[in-house]
């Protein structure tokens, strides 16, 4: 049932994306080779956003190895292998979009056999699957409009200086934003262990001096693992923009220190998201997401024609840092 649902809206998405990319291209970036790109992704979308599905479902059935070997080895091991045969070849944009999307084929297909031959036959089951629909969209629902929101947010940042800067500019800001999203690596690796013994503690019930304890332990050892990293990108920004992209993009420094801050604090915050998903309150995340929108395009809108890049990013600090005290709060 989830596999057809995650299916049909995927394959939606990609279609509305394949037939805005001109516009998106042209209209929003001022870009005309960007529709390329878009192609190829529109393509990759519902190959992604399966395998997430299937990731959850390793995660549940406490198999994170498979998660890891076909997200984390196979999928990079890939891209890394057919970027460098596109630039050796010099194949141009068309072939960099493909050597960055198809890995997210091999990775489902890879992840698909790992689930039917090796976690649970999903397909050749005797089992009658006989799903609470209602339950399960009245439960979903608001993680997937969240979800839709969440991309939105984080996509409204280059959208809207692409609106204001020039290109390069936004280049430069994507470098920063690309640093700061290592962080995102260790909620993604605790998450897998997490996840699954909140979710069994819960159904046990009376639990919930357990729960607490597993997550002040988690939250403990998650901003220990990111504390040196975010002091790199409040101590030495422009240093590592430079080392590892060029001078020009010095320029996004402050960028990166205030983009490091606000994703750094989602991880202080801890798995909060998990803990209300868990308990079932995805309304919770569902507004949380759509103040983080709201508060991030206004600002956007108000900060980046004064500051530019650092406008940007103190809009998405502001805005994660209010969506991490509204979940802790609730």
């Amino acid at each position: 049932f989830s596999l057809k649902v995650v299916a049909g809206l995927s394959i939606a998405i990609a279609a509305a994306l394949f037939l805005l990319k001109e516009f998106i291209a042209v209209q929003l970036f001022h870009e005309p080779r960007l529709a390329v790109v878009l192609f190829y992704v529109s393509l990759a979308l519902p190959f992604y956003s399966m395998s997430l599905l299937l990731f959850s479902m390793f995660r549940g059935f406490k198999r994170p190895e498979f998660e890891v070997f076909s997200k984390n080895f196979i999928e990079g091991l890939s891209r890394f292998v057919l970027a460098f045969i596109v630039i050796s070849l010099g194949l141009g944009l068309t072939g960099l979009s493909i050597a960055y999307t198809l890995p997210y084929v091999f990775s489902f297909l890879l992840a698909l056999f790992f689930l039917q031959f090796k976690t649970f036959p999903i397909f050749t089951s005797k089992i009658i699957s006989t799903p609470p629909r209602r339950e399960l969209l009245f439960y979903s629902t608001p993680l997937f409009l969240s979800g839709i929101l969440t991309m939105v947010t984080a996509w409204s940042d280059v959208l809207i200086l692409g609106l204001f800067l020039p290109v390069a500019k936004v280049g430069i800001y994507n470098a920063a934003l690309t640093l700061a999203l290592v962080f995102y690596i260790v909620p993604t690796a605790f998450a897998s262990l997490f996840t699954p013994n909140i979710v069994r503690l819960v159904s046990e019930g009376n639990k919930m001096n357990e729960v607490k304890f597993l997550y002040r332990k988690v939250s403990y050892w998650m901003a220990a693992t990111a504390f040196p990293l975010l002091a790199a990108y409040l101590l030495f920004p422009g240093a590592i923009l430079r080392t590892l992209f060029g001078q020009q993009y010095a320029e996004g420094s402050l960028a990166l220190s205030l983009l490091g801050l606000g994703f750094a604090s989602s991880i202080f915050f801890g798995m909060s998201g998990e803990v209300l998903s868990t308990l079932k309150k995805t309304k919770v995340l569902f507004f949380g997401s759509l103040i983080a929108i709201i508060l991030n395009v206004t600002l956007n809108f108000l900060l980046v024609p004064t500051f530019g890049l650092a406008g940007a990013a103190a809009s998405t600090l502001a805005s994660i840092l209010s969506v991490q005290l509204f979940f802790t709060y609730n």
